[in-house]
């Protein structure tokens, strides 16, 4: 059904089938795949025996990981409440997070340069020392820096930039 995806709880056909189910309804459903995978890996290591999720089971899985994100936390939860409504409308027995059981996240307020923190941060790029091993370190960042502030491009797309992604077709 999934090529690389292989369950071993007693859950594992209704993951399969709740995966196929939320593909039919067009989802393409890849982030949680990994989330489900990872929640039989946890089901069977921890609950091997279990044959209902039970409250206890779904708050084990709920708990906060070290170094994750409430973010992260959160899309995690998500996915194995509307898991456990699926099993639920099929009437399979599973306890099912109510929404807000956990606090919502602060939501992330971001800082806004001003004018003048902004070109004091470029002049200081102009202070960073090339090196043998990195000769255009220099120019590299305040290219990076200028793209991000500039352009409005996040991280990974500054980050993932090619040479061959540059069109000089279409300069100016």
């Amino acid at each position: 059904m999934y090529r690389f995806l292989f369950l071993c709880s007693h859950f594992a056909n209704e993951i399969y089938q709740f995966i196929s189910f939320k593909r039919r309804l067009g989802r393409d459903y890849q982030a949680e795949i990994k989330i489900l995978h990872n929640f039989d890996n946890f089901l069977f290591d921890k609950y091997s025996d279990a044959t209902y999720l039970s409250k206890e089971i779904i708050l084990e899985w709920a708990k906060l990981r070290p170094e994750e994100s409430d973010a992260n936390r959160k899309r995690r939860i998500s996915c194995i409440r509307q898991f456990c409504k699926y099993l639920n409308d099929k009437g399979m027995e599973a306890w099912k997070i109510p929404e807000r059981y956990f606090p919502y996240p602060k939501k992330y307020v971001p800082y806004i340069f001003s004018i003048e923190e902004i070109q004091r941060f470029i002049k200081a790029l102009d202070e960073i020392p090339d090196s043998i091993q990195y000769p255009h370190r220099r120019e590299l960042y305040r290219l990076a820096f200028q793209l991000l502030i500039c352009c409005g491009m996040r991280l990974g797309e500054v980050r993932h930039l090619r040479f061959t992604d540059y069109n000089r077709q279409d300069r100016l």
